[in-house]
């Protein structure tokens, strides 16, 4: 029983600590937004932006990373595969440090660009990619863990080991759809 607690509380805590290195990304995003002010349609349009790329990179790194065999990542994954109910296996990457390091290899290219052009839009990008990943990171914790979930959005995700071939998107099927894999 005690096993079963430690597991829970490292998950649940690996979840808030993927969550609040996920905010912190918020502090750049205001400071460029105050630095850079853009038109209510241009923040609008550039935060859709930011969902788009947002649901790209969680297709591009859960088809290539999480089911490239052989790496870290697809070790990972599997047990997670293996134990889909198990909390300490359930959070998006590998802990603490693999979310900063996403933040950093997205969120760097975006603002190093928009310091260099001047034009505003990495804030909007940045807060749409916070918000998606600590979205997607509650969706899939409720997948497997419970808590109230459209019975849809489970069950899209919960198919996934069914056709590990496809569905690499956790519930927003876009990327998945444009590449053939939603199945």
């Amino acid at each position: 029983m005690q096993s079963w607690r430690c597991t829970m509380l490292k998950g649940r805590q690996e979840k808030l600590l993927n969550a609040l290195i996920s905010a912190s990304f918020l502090i750049p995003a205001v400071i460029l937004a105050v630095k850079f002010p853009l038109s209510p349609m241009h923040a609008l349009l550039w935060f859709l932006t930011g969902l788009v790329w947002a649901n790209g990179f969680e297709y591009i790194y859960h088809r290539w990373g999480d089911h490239t065999p052989g790496t870290r990542l697809e070790r990972l994954h599997r047990v997670h595969h293996a134990k889909p109910s198990d909390e300490k296996h359930i959070n998006l990457g590998s802990g603490g440090l693999a979310t900063f390091l996403m933040f950093v290899v997205n969120g760097g290219p975006v603002v190093a660009a928009d310091l260099w052009l001047h034009n505003g839009f990495s804030a909007p990008l940045l807060f749409a990619f916070v918000l998606y990943v600590v979205a997607i990171e509650e969706v899939h914790w409720r997948a497997h863990v419970g808590g109230w979930l459209p019975a849809s959005l489970k069950a899209y995700h919960l198919d996934h080991p069914k056709h590990p071939m496809g569905r690499y998107n956790i519930c927003f099927p876009l990327f998945a759809l444009l590449f053939g894999t939603a199945k």
